[in-house]
């Protein structure tokens, strides 16, 4: 998180694909020989993969490679319904939103955003926190667009 903060983007998106593939290579060799394949992102643990999948798509976004962050949002999105995870599931919508406004689609972001914000819900302080910054960036976007 230290260097993706300092901007140093490519190493953070070289270590989380590393961590993904190491994780899956893992879940390879614990299982070598059942038939039935579980997908990495449960071998894992749901949150912590989908906590790599974010990562890689914000790193993807902060970069300016936003088909690279729709992608890794696709994914993790099909992924966080499989886990029912609904944090992840909050968190990519979230970011699908901050997407929509790098694309220069600031109208459809609003309302994703505005949604987003009503169903919070939540004693969760992480999720307090990201509540807050999704606001901000509301009222960010709306400045911008006049509304």
């Amino acid at each position: 998180r230290l260097q993706r903060q300092r901007g140093l983007l490519s190493s953070v998106v070289s270590e989380l694909a590393e961590a993904m593939a190491t994780a899956q290579a893992a879940a390879a060799v614990a299982q070598p020989t059942s038939s039935f394949s579980v997908p990495p992102y449960v071998q894992l643990s749901p949150s912590r993969w989908l906590g790599l999948r974010l990562e890689l798509a914000e790193a993807a976004l902060a970069q300016g490679q936003l088909e690279a962050c729709d992608d890794q949002l696709a994914l993790g999105a099909t992924e966080a319904e499989a886990a029912r995870d609904t944090v992840a599931t909050r968190r990519i919508s979230l970011t699908r939103s901050m997407l929509l406004a790098a694309r220069g689609e600031p109208q459809p972001a609003v309302s994703d955003l505005e949604k987003w914000l009503a169903s919070t819900s939540s004693d969760d302080e992480a999720l307090l926190r990201e509540s807050a910054a999704a606001a901000a960036h509301l009222s960010a976007l709306k400045l911008t667009i006049g509304g």
